[in-house]
């Protein structure tokens, strides 16, 4: 990993989001946060900035879940047609969100199966 990822903390961003099971825009402001400064001097306010949008987005999802007009969730066969993508990759797309909803219930090995498949599947990808 990167050294301005640990600074002098020994911790990697993703350690902290992992332990702290941030959601991924709060996850990524921590990152943001994490590096400003330290990747490079001249993309510190830019990295700043970065949090500051990934915190915004995690704002309004936050009151759209505790608004009572509620969207449904996007199906992963909607990603998948929206970006043009192929069936192995719709598969992907169809196991990570399972793997997403197992994990949110608590069940983390039947999540930690779907996250292998999916691992196993991109794997056959790269790797013909």
């Amino acid at each position: 990993m990167k050294s301005y990822y640990r600074k002098n903390s020994g911790f990697e961003a993703i350690d902290v989001i992992l332990s702290w099971r941030m959601t991924f825009p709060t996850g990524n402001a921590i990152k943001y946060l994490c590096r400003s400064g330290l990747k490079h001097e001249e993309t510190k306010q830019q990295d700043l900035q970065k949090a500051l949008d990934y915190l915004i987005y995690e704002r309004d999802d936050l009151k759209r879940l505790s608004s009572d007009n509620q969207e449904e969730d996007i199906r992963p066969e909607e990603v998948s047609i929206a970006w043009d993508c192929e069936k192995e990759r719709e598969r992907l797309f169809v196991s990570l969100k399972e793997a997403s909803d197992l994990r949110l219930r608590g069940d983390y090995l039947s999540a930690q199966e779907k996250i292998e498949e999916a691992i196993s599947s991109l794997q056959r990808i790269l790797d013909p």
